[in-house]
């Protein structure tokens, strides 16, 4: 987050092109907010996806964590067939 300096921008984007899917995209951009005043206040951050997916509450960051669920589940690799 802090090494993207539009890292904000980038989030509402896949926000906006997933929104059908989260609970609450009306509120994206103030959770993003207060995503951020989270982890500035704390020293040990999460070093993975996985670790912060853990780390966020469903209850307080509903869209956050949806976001983390659906992007933890994208695949990483391509797979092609031999011809």
């Amino acid at each position: 987050m802090a090494s993207d300096p539009n890292w904000k921008e980038k989030a509402l984007a896949l926000a906006d092109r997933i929104s059908k899917d989260l609970p609450s995209p009306e509120l994206v951009s103030a959770e993003f907010d207060c995503w951020k005043q989270k982890w500035n206040s704390v020293n040990d951050r999460p070093e993975s996806g996985a670790a912060a997916l853990r780390l966020t509450s469903k209850s307080f960051f509903p869209n956050i964590h949806t976001m983390f669920c659906l992007v933890a589940t994208l695949p990483v690799t391509l797979c092609e067939s031999e011809r």
